[in-house]
């Protein structure tokens, strides 16, 4: 592998024109094995484990029973085992989570750092490419390969160290990049994340899940299921997430307050991501009862408040608003 250091840590406007790969060393993976568990999983997450297969994968969610989301993760399954990918801070506080719940099934959790990510960005020469659906994954090299959402072509590989090493000496050095091209297209794809600072701050629904295949209305009981479906079917969403610029480089943390030009808080950071032409690039949850498209945005990093401009996520979003009663 190549020295990240020695490369650009900002990623630019030409993303995605040309191929590139990075470590995801701020993620780690989580093994569920033994006979009951997706019978265990389907009573604690969000997406239906029954569609989870070899070849497709899905994002879901773990929540409280208050519908609050613990974590926001992608998982595969690899032979008998499912594997889940979150970010690395959030994995073991949900393990200790969901040790609360398995006993009464045979299952068992392994929080395994011998497993680790790589993401690809672009068309990268000389794999075997799962298909073109987004979720669709493909075992390869002692680990699986998973097309994820994206306005480039993205995938991600988990594997074992032996398999991380195998395609590590298939990748071109000269295109290994930090990890923060990986969060830019992440934010372009509209896909949101939880962190140590919005543990149990977001439905769902705020971050468009059901949108990207990440719930299940249909699947039966899990953990939270009253509140997300009674937001689905009978009440109001007031707040989801969008797309948002900044034309400065800023420091934000994840909760970060958004405000209205009068200083009236309407939102919160989700994610963000400085770029190489001195821009930010952000996941905002906003008013979509209220958000115009000249309203008035800003944020403060700390140093002083700065504008905001906002766009759609590019995908649909069905706008949850149920008139005969609201939450």
């Amino acid at each position: 592998m190549t020295d990240t250091a020695e490369l650009p840590t900002l990623p630019d406007s030409t993303l995605g024109k040309e191929p590139a790969w990075t470590v995801l060393d701020h993620y780690a993976l989580i093994r569920v094995t033994g006979p009951d568990a997706l019978k265990f999983m389907q009573g604690q997450f969000t997406c239906d484990l029954t569609e989870i297969t070899p070849e497709q994968s899905r994002l879901g969610a773990c929540c409280t029973p208050k519908g609050r989301m613990l974590a926001l993760f992608r998982i595969a399954r690899v032979g008998d085992e499912y594997w889940l990918r979150l970010p690395d801070a959030l994995a073991q506080p949900l393990v200790d989570h969901l040790k609360k719940y398995i006993p009464f099934f045979k299952a068992q959790l392994i929080l395994d750092d011998t497993l680790s990510a790589i993401g690809l960005i672009g068309d990268i020469a000389g794999l075997e490419l799962p298909p073109e659906p987004v979720d669709s994954a493909r075992a390869l090299d002692d680990g699986i390969l998973i097309r994820v959402p994206g306005t480039v072509p993205r995938f991600e590989y988990w594997g074992s160290s032996a398999g991380i090493a195998n395609m590590s000496t298939r990748l071109a050095s000269s295109v290994q990049r930090p990890k923060s091209w990986w969060e830019l297209t992440d934010i372009l794809a509209g896909i949101g994340e939880v962190y140590g600072e919005t543990r149990e701050e977001f439905i769902p629904q705020m971050l468009n899940l059901q949108s990207l295949g990440g719930i299940s209305f249909k699947k039966g009981c899990y953990t939270g299921q009253e509140i997300v479906a009674r937001m689905q079917y009978l009440g109001t969403l007031k707040r989801r997430m969008y797309l948002a610029r900044a034309n400065a480089p800023l420091t934000l943390t994840p909760g970060t307050v958004i405000q209205d030009g009068q200083g009236t808080a309407l939102g919160q950071v989700i994610r963000s991501q400085v770029t190489a032409e001195q821009t930010t690039e952000l996941l905002a949850l906003l008013p979509q009862e209220e958000l115009a498209p000249n309203i008035s945005l800003q944020v403060d990093d700390g140093n002083a408040s700065v504008a905001l401009q906002w766009r759609e996520v590019p995908y649909p979003v069905e706008t949850i608003r149920n008139e005969r009663k609201k939450l």
